[in-house]
């Protein structure tokens, strides 16, 4: 969640400080922050406003070029002529398999996406030969299938999973990371 402190230092200047603090989503607790100072010593004016998008806004799901990650899974939001769209991407078996798998998403008031699956998951073999035969992970999203994307802070998101959702995400972290969020390891893997 995005943070600001403003400090008014005797003699009338305010010193101003920015960043975000991170909530642990399961239990609510802040588990860590990132605040640095903005403005030391300047003169006695209103607050800067954060210049980050806000919360939930088209501009923050498309932030870093829409591109979300959680260990060997990616997704790609882009902006289509009528809405949100996205190509999710993961490691589906080994260095053999990867699936991939198409969303359509609808902006909520609360800044959350809900993304519906428009294709069921379809998978390629990298050029490696297979010699075990071994085939993609089942649980893969099909065609209807429905997961809800909630802003958490800048960079840094998570995936609710509903009874209609895909089961390859439901044994994993429901965090998604963009490149640049502090302690991203924390939440996203390497």
């Amino acid at each position: 969640m995005p943070a600001q402190l403003t400090v008014l230092e005797d003699g009338g200047t305010y010193d101003y400080y920015q960043g975000y603090y991170y909530v642990d989503t399961a239990t609510g607790t802040i588990t860590g922050a990132s605040i640095q100072q903005d403005n030391a010593g300047g003169p006695a004016q209103q607050p800067a406003q954060p210049a980050q998008a806000a919360l939930g806004s088209t501009a923050y799901w498309l932030a870093d070029s829409g591109q979300w990650y959680v260990h060997g899974l990616q997704l790609q939001i882009t902006q289509g002529s009528s809405g949100l769209y996205g190509t999710m991407t993961w490691n589906a078996g080994g260095n053999i398999w990867t699936g991939t798998a198409h969303l359509v998403f609808a902006l909520q008031p609360d800044g959350s996406l809900v993304g519906t699956f428009t294709d069921s998951a379809a998978y390629t073999q990298a050029g490696q030969s297979n010699p075990d035969g071994l085939q993609p992970e089942p649980g893969g999203p099909q065609q209807g299938q429905v997961i809800t994307l909630v802003p958490v802070a800048p960079m840094h998101a998570s995936v609710v999973l509903g009874s209609n959702s895909p089961m390859m995400l439901s044994g994993g972290n429901l965090n998604l990371c963009q490149q640049g969020l502090p302690d991203a390891s924390q939440y996203c893997g390497a």
